[in-house]
């Protein structure tokens, strides 16, 4: 499933958990802009469905702000993947066919939190 919002409070939170749960959503991605709200749609979303987050500017960021390169990011999606459940945020093009190609929901969020 693919889902495009510019405003992530259109998916209004009983439908869509129901959906979510209805369709066995297991491993969705979030991806979208700076400010687009990704972080704190999975972080709503988590809980609700009862699925761990992995934010990936928590994994591909080291402290003093030195990213990963694009083969250690690679593989640490590798691994993140093999969960059974889970919701992926950030955008990261470049290393997105892991998470990509293992999703069974992707959720591009367009617009600006506010």
């Amino acid at each position: 499933m693919i889902v495009l919002c510019s405003d992530y409070h259109f998916l209004f939170w009983y439908d869509f958990v129901h959906l979510a749960r209805e369709l066995q959503m297991k491993k969705i991605v979030i991806i979208g802009p700076p400010g687009s709200g990704k972080t704190t749609l999975a972080s709503d979303l988590g809980p609700l469905l009862k699925v761990k987050v992995f934010s990936l500017d928590r994994f591909f960021w080291e402290s003093g702000w030195k990213g990963k390169s694009r083969e250690e990011r690679l593989e640490i999606l590798d691994h993140l993947v093999q969960e059974k459940q889970w919701i992926i945020e950030g955008t990261y093009l470049d290393s997105s066919e892991p998470r990509l190609n293992a999703a069974d929901t992707i959720i591009f969020v367009t617009g600006e939190v506010g």
